[in-house]
């Protein structure tokens, strides 16, 4: 059976920009300790600063030329290391055979479970998360009727905030059981005096 030979990018984005040349000679190194992978050239490209206002961010890509035994290697080599791009070079024509096409639809499936898995942990733990946040802001609000939190969902970005604001001008006006207290107050004032008349 005639070896696939094909080409991978694979782009890394971070900072420093040590760490990402760093991360990207692991990645390699890992690659070519694969059994059926033989790399036959590599190239780390510099990394260059991200062109966005008020980016610190670096990104860098490395080019890696190889040879597989088999299209499963190369399946697994993008399900697994997700590179940025790919190209089968050699041969221009590969017939299937059963248990390759087998495999590698396997090893599809079930990496689409696994992430399918992940969401629903996710979707599930943020929706634990506003319901906590919202019994806590009924809490709040009986302990103290001036507050004004809000839990929000910001549109489709999926980030939770809960937002508080202080009333500027609470501290200058006592609150209702400050004046129920002040009332009763003056009303056992009213009761004695008018006992003490009598007498």
């Amino acid at each position: 059976m005639s070896k696939i030979k094909a080409l991978f990018i694979f782009e890394v984005m971070g900072k420093p920009p040590e760490h990402i040349i760093d991360s990207l000679e692991k990645l390699v190194l890992k690659l070519d300790e694969q059994k059926g992978i033989e790399i036959i050239r590599k190239e780390i490209h510099d990394a260059k600063k991200v062109e966005e206002e008020n980016s610190d961010m670096h990104t860098s890509f490395a080019e890696v030329e190889l040879f597989a035994d088999d299209i499963n290697l190369i399946s697994l080599i993008v399900l697994n290391m997700l590179p940025a791009h790919i190209e089968i070079l050699e041969p221009a024509d590969h017939v299937f055979k059963n248990f390759e096409l087998s495999s590698l639809l396997s090893d599809l499936t079930l990496k689409v479970h696994k992430y399918d898995e992940m969401a629903k942990v996710m979707m599930f733990e943020r929706q634990n998360l506003l319901t906590k946040l919202k019994e806590t802001e009924d809490k709040v609000r009986e302990y103290d009727k001036n507050f004004e939190g809000v839990v929000k969902v910001r549109g489709e970005e999926d980030t939770k905030a809960v937002e508080v604001s202080e009333d500027k001008g609470s501290g200058d006006k006592p609150n209702e059981d400050e004046r129920s207290d002040g009332e009763n107050i003056s009303e056992s004032k009213e009761v004695v005096d008018t006992k003490t008349k009598e007498d």
